[in-house]
């Protein structure tokens, strides 16, 4: 039985006739990177004002950690989140920003404080004020204020948005570390796949408010990969074919149709290798998608709304 830390029954948020959430029901394993992808205006930062309890659902529910809503109790404590801009204090430094959010919960441990600056990389900025940090840093004070009360579960809407590459490379470390190091589970939007693709072990895609789908990083790597489709007569003798040319990751998916990864032999010299040695070819195309395309082509091409 898989273990979800947030699974979200018909979540609906309606706005008088506009459903900018509309009967999303997915499911968040425990110790995952949950990527909820969609454009602008997709409906992304509703889905997570009402997991964070920011907004109150129209119809459906969720649980978390094991509490159903609106009966959530001790789960809300469980739960850290950067949503929109970080409340942050611009004349005070990093430490006495996170120290300020400590007093809210009752208790003020300067050593997690200092654990979070470590986590989030900001040992450097020493008592710099945080008006005058980078948009990176101020991002990465933004989580480490999300990380306030020990959570399970970290909710940050696009917190890559807008970074350059270097930025982006810190947050994304900074994820993979409290995943790995912490074991939070975290839920991440974003637009830019790309990105999301070298840190999520699982995705959400979402488009005017629905959930279109739900995919694994091993699928969704598996559905981009580029191959050659190669249907034949002989499946058992074009693989020795095949094999002559240097090429041995041919995979039969069914029956008499071969696909071929990883080779630099085009599909030309493979058709003429097929006819010397007596093997029928039916088919050989290219197939597959990059990760833009897969996106494209999962939210409508990028239709007007």
């Amino acid at each position: 039985m898989t273990d979800y830390i947030l699974k979200t029954n018909s979540l609906s948020k309606h706005y008088g006739k506009f459903a900018a959430n509309d009967n999303i029901s997915m499911g968040i394993k425990k110790g995952s990177i949950y990527g909820l992808v969609g454009r602008n205006g997709a409906g992304k930062t509703t889905f997570m004002k009402m997991i964070c309890s920011l907004s109150s659902p129209t119809s459906g529910g969720f649980e978390l950690c094991g509490k159903s809503y609106p009966r959530l109790e001790n789960a809300r404590a469980k739960i850290g989140n950067l949503i929109e801009d970080p409340g942050i204090y611009a004349n005070m430094s990093a430490f006495d920003n996170l120290k300020a959010k400590a007093k809210l919960y009752g208790k003020v441990d300067e050593n997690k404080i200092k654990e979070i600056i470590r986590i989030v990389g900001l040992e450097k900025a020493g008592k710099k004020p945080a008006g005058k940090f980078s948009l990176g840093m101020k991002q990465r004070l933004g989580i480490g204020l999300a990380l306030v009360g020990d959570p399970e579960v970290l909710v940050l809407d696009e917190p890559i948005n807008g970074l350059d590459p270097a930025g982006v490379a810190e947050i994304r470390d900074t994820l993979q570390k409290l995943n790995t190091e912490r074991g939070i589970t975290i839920l991440i939007s974003s637009h830019i796949l790309g990105e999301l693709s070298k840190l999520c072990t699982d995705y959400g895609f979402i488009d005017r408010g629905e959930l279109i789908k739900e995919i694994s990083n091993e699928q969704l790597m598996n559905d981009c990969t580029e191959y050659t489709k190669l249907k034949v007569d002989d499946t058992a003798k074009a693989k020795k074919v095949l094999e002559s040319l240097g090429i041995d990751s041919a995979d039969e998916t069914e029956s008499g149709v071969l696909r071929i990864t990883q080779t630099q032999v085009g599909t030309d010299d493979i058709t003429e290798a097929m006819v010397l040695n007596k093997v029928r070819v039916y088919e050989i195309s290219k197939q597959g998608t990059d990760l833009e395309g897969y996106y494209l082509n999962m939210i409508g091409n990028g239709r007007e709304s």
